[in-house]
């Protein structure tokens, strides 16, 4: 069958609506992103609650769901929220590196997969639990990140801001070093970087500027992809065309969820 003649051939006037069928009993539904900071999905439960969707006046499209987006967070977002929670548990990761980041695939590959990022994943044999109250100093130069100014096999450091460090060291080579349009996270992977350790944030204050710092972009950049610094001009511009017809929410948009209602 040629493609033209296929649903999925559709081009969408809206790319933040799309119909759908409902699993449990074939009913069909259309899905809306919708932000999370605004009234809409309050609004519209209020109008069609049981007792006035009895109301013959009431033509109001109920909402049957609301469902939050697996490709909502990011991964800036879910290391720095992993860390601070390890942190909080009084446990020093001690090898953030790209190679212990997963993410859980289960929403994007429901049929199964077996690869994994954007989780931190503790190395049991480096990590470090620190007792109530115990000092986070520690010496050695393990973890895959060298980089981190402080590493000895004799002056003891913070583990804590070693993690940090590390942390901000992935972002900058794995986000600003490839790819094109995340300069904003430039604060942020300064001052995790810090040479001084002292001046480096803790992990809950690292989220709080990396949250502040998503909070002042524009919702264009958001939806627009991530643009390798490698990519040809050929291929810069056939991947913008594909990006106009196919987006529909970017990554780094933390501010969505999916409404499932009546169509």
């Amino acid at each position: 069958m040629h493609p033209t003649f296929c649903e999925d051939s559709i081009i969408l006037d809206y790319y933040h609506v799309i119909d759908a069928t409902r699993q449990a009993d074939n009913y069909l539904v259309a899905i809306k992103v919708v932000p999370k900071d605004t009234d809409e999905i309050r609004m519209a439960r209020a109008l069609t609650i049981p007792a006035l969707l009895q109301l013959p006046r009431n033509h109001c499209v109920p909402i049957l769901d609301v469902l939050p987006d697996p490709l909502n967070e990011n991964m800036s977002l879910l290391t720095l929220e992993g860390l601070r929670f390890i942190h909080d548990q009084r446990v020093a990761h001690r090898d953030c590196a790209a190679a212990n980041i997963m993410m859980d695939a289960r929403s994007l590959f429901p049929g199964g997969h077996t690869t994994y990022k954007n989780r931190l994943h503790p190395r049991c044999h480096l990590s470090t639990h620190f007792p109530k109250d115990a000092s986070t100093y520690v010496v050695g130069k393990m973890g895959r990140d060298k980089e981190v100014p402080e590493l000895s096999s004799d002056v003891p450091y913070d583990a804590f801001k070693v993690d940090v460090f590390a942390l901000g060291n992935l972002y900058d080579k794995e986000f600003l070093q490839k790819h094109h349009g995340l300069d904003f996270l430039q604060p942020l992977v300064d001052a995790m970087k810090d040479i001084q350790p002292a001046r480096r944030p803790s992990a809950e204050h690292a989220l709080t500027i990396f949250n502040a710092l998503c909070s002042q972009l524009n919702s264009t950049l958001l939806r627009w992809r991530l643009r390798s610094r490698t990519e040809s001009t050929p291929e810069r511009v056939i991947l913008n065309l594909c990006k106009q017809y196919s987006s529909i929410g970017s990554p780094l948009d933390t501010t969505t969820s999916v409404s499932v209602i009546l169509s």
